[in-house]
């Protein structure tokens, strides 16, 4: 979570309004801008906001240390029930929440669907309802900005949306990726994770936007060269693509040969990947 929102988060905790917040100190537009993401605020003006909602700098961080291990924390739970397949336990977490503290939700939100996508993707279930999966995407396009929750949770419920949903967040997150190259390398890499896994959705899906997406994938800079498993991913979904449109042997063996030129990688996590995206397309023998 970035500084912006956990700004936000406690001015939502301690009920300031933006006006509240912002008066004789900086303007409502410059710290909503701030809380997106989109602009730095200066840390006097920073320490007058904090001050004015009676936190000081110090409990600021200790504040924006506890969220993010807190939030660190419940992702990890959810990955590791998620990795001993315990279907039971997912399900149960997602009905019985742990309760939380007001201004909260969000994060509580957030966890409760990353939970269900997780699920999603071992059962084929949806234990949550269309109006949830709705909200979050609602959410996530009012998004200006993003950090590594989101982009997860991005990530593990794309399956549960519908194409246009996944055409829309794919390309709003495909968006921003160059911007990210140089600042924070690591959200760099989940956002082209959470693109590709769009763009995966909507192959699998035989859908029109797949192509559209792929367009504008090309259109941007490429994605870095260390950036291999997603590298090979986009080749795989190309030459998937290909097939789609014209299903001939030789297009076949364009596939299999993407997937051995990714074998001396020896990833075991993205041969899994390439295979499960083959059984739910073209079920070809690799």
């Amino acid at each position: 979570m970035g500084l912006g929102k956990q700004f936000k988060y406690i001015r939502a905790r301690k009920n300031f309004t933006l006006e509240m917040a912002a008066t004789g100190i900086t303007t409502t537009n410059a710290l909503a801008a701030f809380e997106a993401g989109k602009k730095d605020m200066p840390l006097e003006k920073m320490q007058e906001l904090l001050l004015r909602m009676g936190v000081s700098l110090r409990q600021f961080a200790n504040i924006s240390d506890r969220l993010s291990q807190t939030s660190q924390d419940a992702r990890t739970h959810i990955h590791e029930l998620y990795l001993a397949r315990d279907t039971a336990k997912l399900a149960d977490l997602f009905s019985n929440p742990i309760p939380v503290a007001a201004g909260d939700e969000v994060l509580a939100f957030l966890d409760h669907m990353l939970i269900a996508g997780k699920y999603y993707d071992l059962t084929g279930k949806q234990l949550c309802t269309d109006e949830e999966v709705e909200n979050l995407t609602t959410m996530l396009l009012e998004n200006l900005s993003w950090d590594e929750a989101e982009l997860d949770v991005l990530f593990w419920t794309l399956r549960l949306m519908n194409d246009n949903r996944v055409f829309m967040l794919s390309r709003e997150v495909l968006n921003i990726t160059e911007s990210l190259r140089d600042w924070n390398f690591a959200l760099y890499g989940a956002a082209w994770r959470s693109v590709l896994e769009g763009l995966a959705v909507l192959v699998e899906r035989n859908s029109n936007f797949a192509s559209t997406l792929m367009r504008q994938i090309d259109m941007v800079e490429p994605m870095a060269e260390v950036l291999i498993a997603n590298r090979s991913t986009y080749m795989f979904l190309k030459a998937i693509m290909v097939v789609q449109k014209e299903d001939t042997e030789g297009n076949r063996e364009l596939v299999a040969d993407v997937y051995r030129h990714i074998l001396p990688l020896h990833s075991t996590e993205l041969e899994d990947n390439l295979r499960k995206i083959n059984v739910r397309t073209l079920n070809l023998e690799l």
